[in-house]
């Protein structure tokens, strides 16, 4: 079997999921890296490129994201921080929802890629050794200190879905909603657990 080496990534994503983060982590260890969230695009060699896949395991708090920046206009620069809390029509919602699963379903997984790794944005979120440790890339003990992660620190997103979407409780039924009907029997989302440490940093 052919051996090829990894000399690039290639981070796909669909919509907010810590795309960004990522991208700065492999930055800052020196590594040429391309964030897209366009699921065909096309890259010169597959061979020698790692495909990075993020997604959220808590994929109704990745929708809600998505939604504040669809309302907002504003993605990664944030110059306002604060914003008119609003409402997000049911319909709208499931657009969204839908749009996610699409782009995470539309990938072309066929292609003869270096490498293929998941990330999920609770794993990374707090830790970002994670991601050098599983794309097999040298530690850093001083990542947390160096300029690019300061600078995605001191430029987080300063927005909770709560406390901008009114009707998220309502959303959140229409979610478990759409599970059942996609997925019988699903697991309720970590919506009030694990990844709320995490959401209240980056949301």
């Amino acid at each position: 079997m052919t051996q090829y080496t990894i000399t690039r990534y290639l981070i796909n994503a669909p919509g907010r999921v810590g795309g960004h983060i990522v991208k700065g982590i492999i930055r800052s260890a020196g590594k040429p890296v391309l964030h897209t969230h366009d699921p065909w695009y096309q890259t010169d060699d597959d061979s020698i490129t790692c495909l990075i896949l993020l997604d959220r395991r808590d994929v109704f708090a990745a929708v809600m994201s998505n939604a504040i920046t669809w309302n907002s206009g504003q993605s990664t620069n944030y110059q306002r921080k604060t914003i008119e809390p609003f409402e997000l029509s049911e319909q709208d919602f499931v657009d969204l929802y839908r749009a996610h699963i699409w782009h995470r379903d539309s990938v072309d997984l066929s292609r003869p890629w270096g490498n293929v790794v998941i990330l999920y944005f609770e794993d990374f979120v707090n830790n970002h050794e994670h991601v050098l440790k599983t794309l097999g890339l040298q530690q850093n003990p001083e990542l947390s200190r160096s300029p690019i992660i300061q600078h995605l620190i001191e430029n987080r997103a300063p927005y909770n879905y709560r406390d901008v979407i009114r009707n998220h409780e309502q959303l959140l039924d229409a979610f478990e909603r759409i599970q059942q009907q996609d997925h019988p029997n699903p697991l309720r989302p970590q919506e009030h657990n694990t990844t709320l440490k995490a959401r209240e940093i980056f949301e």
